[in-house]
């Protein structure tokens, strides 16, 4: 391993920890060195964050010479958030209500609130088949709108 790649590796690792401790502005799908570069996977919602941050703090070497970053965007992305309130206590059905037609994560803050677990995906997201009672799959468009709600 050249030296090269061993400062991509690290800031490949930085990264993670930015991603681990909640620093990043955006969610990281995929991330990895490859070929001198640093390649990663966003949500087609984060690809703009994902931008700008590189372009706010761009990788470089030691000596200054910039380290190429590669952002691609998964599509089918889908993502998890815990309800707000003790998973003991039922979720409250009225808080789906009015949910079609929303930015996905301000709908996901009003079921969260109403004690769902939400699971907010894309139409080509890949989906594990359990069968939860006390969560709000919340379907959104490339656009970010909700456009169709379900309990499983």
């Amino acid at each position: 391993m050249t030296a090269f790649d061993d400062v991509v590796l690290a800031e490949v690792e930085r990264l993670v920890d930015l991603a681990r401790s909640g620093r990043l502005p955006f969610a990281i799908y995929e991330l990895g060195p490859s070929e001198g570069r640093v390649e990663l996977a966003v949500s087609r919602l984060d690809r703009g964050a994902a931008l700008d941050f590189f372009v706010e703090h761009p990788l470089t070497l030691p000596d200054g010479t910039p380290i190429p970053v590669d952002v691609r965007v998964l599509a089918g992305s889908s993502w998890i958030s815990e309800p707000v309130r003790r998973a003991a206590e039922r979720p409250d059905a009225s808080a789906l209500d009015g949910l079609v037609g929303m930015d996905v994560n301000e709908a996901a803050l009003r079921a969260n609130a109403g004690g769902w677990l939400v699971r907010a995906y894309e139409p080509q997201a890949v989906l594990t088949a359990d069968r939860r009672w006390n969560r709000a799959n919340l379907e959104f468009a490339e656009s970010g709108e909700v456009i169709a709600v379900h309990v499983s």
